[in-house]
């Protein structure tokens, strides 16, 4: 009867891990539950690290929460069953991606550790605290991820730095480790002690402020590595493909040309006498959301920066002109042959450098 339900289709990935766990409690492995079950060796591996979960938090945030089998593979990565209960708090929130990202951050750093003291005792220098960083009293030579730490790793001091005193500070929250030398001596400034602090302050809040800023493209890049064109997300990565061209436009220093393709292709009105950028980026995208079928191809070829003087020979006017590749007019043309268009014997030849004119 429980192998019948465990094969049932409409069963949670709760309540698979609470059915593999019973059959392990009647005596079955890893390898007969799943050779009964049809699951995978790894799939009732993490089932069962799921059992482990405290089932009153998973009964509460199931009934609160959508949850996916995917978020709980992940939090099936974690090795320690307290941070794996943590991490329950909160699947299924906006904040779960980024706490399970550093908790196996943490799991990574935890197992570099013994590799990386020993790279610090061959290194012997002198621990110095986070605030010692900031009075410039020291100059950053050296900065190594911890979790990307392997054994055997040693720490490879520039070879103009060889043979200075040595200092270092390890950051295991963070997952950082910085060595520094003496910086030159400047001359005596004196500040009171509140410039002091509001340096250290200052110091301090770029520091956290730039460890949160690489944790979050960390995450940003880790989801777009991950993401697939799907017919339900083709929309979205279209319009933002669309943002991130239409992003990369100097609206300011536009040349009439493209003002032209703004207004007569892509249908931007009122910008003859607008130099905002905001205003300028905001007004495209919204004519593009107006009718993104008609404009998405100009946006795309405005984008490539054409103008009635993209060419492929040299410009120099007191010489005869040679031929010279030009790459992103030849990637233009790609596109518009990919799109249907003919190219014309004198722009094949001018692109190729078989023009007569090249001969002369």
């Amino acid at each position: 009867m429980l192998l019948e339900n465990m094969q049932r289709v409409d069963l949670t990935a709760y309540e698979q891990a609470q059915g593999f766990q019973m059959m392990m409690n009647l005596g079955e492995s890893v390898e007969s539950i799943s050779e009964k079950t049809g699951f995978s060796r790894s799939t009732v591996k993490r089932r069962l690290k799921m059992a482990e979960l405290d089932a009153e938090t998973l009964r509460q945030v199931s009934a609160q929460r959508q949850l996916s089998i995917g978020d709980f593979d992940k939090i099936a990565q974690i090795e320690d069953v307290g941070k794996r209960n943590e991490l329950l708090h909160d699947i299924g929130t906006n904040n779960f991606e980024q706490s399970f990202t550093r908790a196996l951050k943490q799991q990574k750093i935890a197992r570099a550790m013994p590799f990386v003291k020993n790279a610090i005792k061959a290194l012997k220098g002198k621990k110095i605290e986070r605030h010692e960083t900031y009075d410039g009293k020291y100059t950053k030579i050296l900065e190594v991820k911890l979790e990307d730490f392997k054994d055997g790793d040693t720490l490879k001091i520039p070879k103009k730095d060889q043979g200075q005193k040595l200092f270092y500070y390890l950051d295991e929250s963070w997952g950082e480790l910085k060595v520094y030398i003496l910086a030159p001596k400047a001359s005596p400034v004196k500040r009171s002690k509140e410039e002091l602090e509001k340096e250290k302050r200052i110091k301090e809040a770029h520091a956290t402020l730039e460890a949160l800023t690489a944790e979050a493209y960390e995450l940003r890049y880790k989801f777009v590595k991950e993401l697939k064109l799907t017919k339900a997300n083709e929309g979205a990565i279209r319009e933002g493909a669309v943002v991130a061209l239409l992003a990369e436009q100097n609206f300011y220093n536009s040349n009439l040309n493209k003002r032209e393709i703004y207004v007569n292709n892509i249908g931007v009105e009122g910008i003859e006498t607008v130099y905002d950028s905001n205003i300028l980026f905001e007004k495209a995208l919204t004519a593009y959301r107006m009718n993104p079928k008609h404009t998405l191809p100009s946006i795309i070829y405005v984008s490539f920066g054409d103008t009635n003087t993209e060419r492929f020979y040299t410009k120099w006017k007191s010489e005869y002109p040679q031929h010279k590749e030009n790459k992103r007019l030849s990637q233009l043309y790609a596109w518009l042959i990919s799109c249907g268009y003919e190219m014309s014997d004198d722009e094949r030849m001018l692109m190729d450098g078989t023009h007569p004119i090249f001969k002369k």
